[in-house]
């Protein structure tokens, strides 16, 4: 059974999803802003986990945002990721003060996860990955814990570093998601991103694989090249004096991006077509380690305003004498 709370006018637009009905309320409570310019549904689960898929699915559809608000703990992210695999392209989203949207609203100052949960940490520790003898001395820690005994400066130091590297690694599950939703991937790409999220976050856990760390690492690098050649275009427009609507920015590969913010191109000079962008979407990316560290570069300096028209230039041609080196 699930409970519904609307806010706004006009065709749904946004679509928040709780664990509780006291969750939806204090949910839409804080969410004063957004609701007032998108229509949007707080729906409870009502910790069921039932949810109305194929009318989440059209929300999606038609360009519409699915915002996952379960609870911040094992059980609201696993609730969550259940959601993400079987409607792929949700956000994630859980309060940053108490454990869910109503302890939020009453004002409750503890974070939402507590780094000084001894009774979780053989599990994160497992997550991580972390040699048998430290998981087996882990464990002798939360068993001396639950008997009474306090743990020690040094167990509690160990604990939190543990704690923070799991909820690194949790929010760049989460990222990948997105990133890979924006990438255009398939939905069974973005459905096993889920599956791996799931065995992650499982009672008994199964730490990431170096492969899936690489292809999280590759869409994340792939994003960054398209997100700096928008931000070129973007800040320059269409060159005058060039009827092709061209744009280089040179360095010792001789980058070209032509067409508009969502719709593009990136050719290298010296391997043709690297990257084609359509209706926001890649549509090919056949990008090497060399092109990421460029583009990231760019983008640093973009974002920090310090690159100079000389590095961006509109309306020039591929010339193997136009080389200039990038500086700041």
């Amino acid at each position: 059974m699930y409970l519904t709370h609307f806010l706004g006018k006009g065709e749904i637009q946004r679509v928040v999803l709780v664990e509780s009905a006291i969750d939806a309320l204090s949910f839409a409570t804080l969410d004063k802003t957004n609701y007032k310019e998108n229509k949007t549904v707080y729906l409870s689960a009502d910790g069921a986990g039932a949810i109305p898929t194929k009318d989440l699915q059209a929300v999606l559809e038609r360009g519409g945002q699915v915002i996952v608000g379960f609870d911040a703990d094992q059980a609201g992210e696993q609730m969550a990721w259940k959601v993400a695999q079987s409607l792929p392209g949700v956000t994630r989203l859980q309060p940053n003060r108490g454990k869910d949207w109503n302890e939020q609203l009453l004002g409750n100052n503890k974070p939402s996860v507590s780094v000084d949960n001894p009774v979780e940490w053989s599990r994160i520790a497992k997550a991580l990955g972390k040699p048998e003898n430290y998981i087996n001395r882990v464990t002798d820690v939360v068993t001396a814990f639950k008997s009474g005994q306090p743990l020690s400066e040094k167990a509690t130091t160990a604990m939190r570093s543990d704690r923070d590297a799991y909820k690194q690694s949790m929010d760049s599950l989460w990222k990948w998601h997105s990133i890979a939703n924006t990438l255009g991937k398939s939905s069974q790409y973005l459905s096993r991103i889920a599956e791996v999220a799931l065995v992650f976050n499982a009672d008994k856990p199964t730490p990431l694989s170096a492969e899936a760390v690489a292809t999280m690492q590759r869409d994340r690098n792939i994003f960054q090249v398209v997100d700096t050649s928008q931000k070129v275009l973007q800040h320059l427009g269409k060159p005058t004096g060039n009827a092709n609507g061209e744009l280089l920015f040179r360095g010792k590969n001789f980058y070209q991006v032509k067409g508009v913010q969502n719709d593009f191109r990136l050719d290298c000079y010296d391997r043709g077509l690297i990257l084609a962008v359509s209706q926001g979407r890649v549509q090919k990316a056949d990008l090497t380690n060399d092109d990421f560290d460029r583009f990231r570069a760019l983008g640093q300096k973009l974002q920090v305003g310090v690159v100079k028209l000389g590095e961006i230039s509109a309306g020039k041609k591929f010339s193997k004498n136009c080389d200039l080196e990038v500086s700041s």
